[in-house]
């Protein structure tokens, strides 16, 4: 692109910083057609951005690769990312990036490092909304004599969360809802000493709709019972029947 097809800020960041072109908001049609940044890669760098890649989709993270994404500090080295809140894509919850030379530059001794910047006021703002949040999600409590069951399941269904629902006549209602929430978010409790009654406040403090219930008969029949938060409703479910709907 020529100098006089470019905005005065893009032709001054040309010479000064051409990669701070790409947040442009003027020129962003003009720019459809440039080289993206994997063209050019190389194999390690590759290699770091799939295991990456990886580890989020092995978590059930939902993410997008943007190559034209530009970061406003110079200092970084490799990967640079952002985090939005799914009720807001545009405003940026939380960036950063992997910068492996800043400390050395600034006098200290070599330390690779990834780091980040929260805006408070974002972050603050949306746990205030909380309260006004419908609940979804699963939370996944247990006894501790059923520790070893409840990672199972909780392995179980961030393998099975994506796939389609079958018998799609036959299948109840709370079957459905409960299924359909395991999509929109699972967790499971990492305090393995922390009580029932305590996972069950956590659970409901972070307005997850549904509880799975995991003790020593639950483990024994390997069947699940789950409690709806938006109500009274409890129901029992074969985890070979969970894993059957969803196959």
């Amino acid at each position: 692109t020529e100098n006089k097809d470019l905005c005065p800020d893009c032709i001054r960041r040309r010479k000064e910083n051409p990669l701070r072109i790409l947040d442009c908001k003027v020129d962003s049609e003009k720019l459809q057609d440039i080289p993206l940044i994997n063209d050019f890669w190389c194999e390690k760098c590759r290699e770091k951005f799939e295991q990456v890649c990886k580890y989020l989709s092995d978590f059930s993270l939902k993410f997008r690769h943007e190559p034209k994404l530009v970061r406003g500090l110079d200092y970084y080295t490799g990967l640079v990312f952002e985090f939005f809140h799914p009720s807001d894509q545009k405003s940026a919850i939380l960036a950063g990036g992997r910068y492996d030379y800043l400390v050395e530059f600034m006098g200290g001794n070599p330390t690779p490092a990834c780091g980040f910047a929260i805006g408070v006021e974002r972050v603050s703002n949306y746990i205030q909304n909380l309260t006004q949040t419908q609940r979804q999600g699963v939370f996944i409590s247990y006894l501790q004599d059923a520790k070893d069951f409840a990672f199972l399941v909780f392995k179980t269904m961030n393998e099975i969360r994506n796939k389609p629902i079958g018998n799609q006549f036959k299948i109840q209602p709370y079957y459905r809802e409960f299924i359909n929430s395991i999509r929109d978010r699972i967790d499971i409790n990492l305090e393995p000493f922390k009580g029932f009654k305590a996972q069950l406040r956590y659970a409901d403090g972070r307005l997850y709709k549904f509880v799975v219930i995991l003790g020593k008969d639950e483990v024994t029949g390997e069947f699940l019972s789950v409690k709806n938060l938006d109500g009274s409703e409890q129901f029992k479910i074969p985890l070979k029947e969970l894993i059957s709907l969803l196959s």
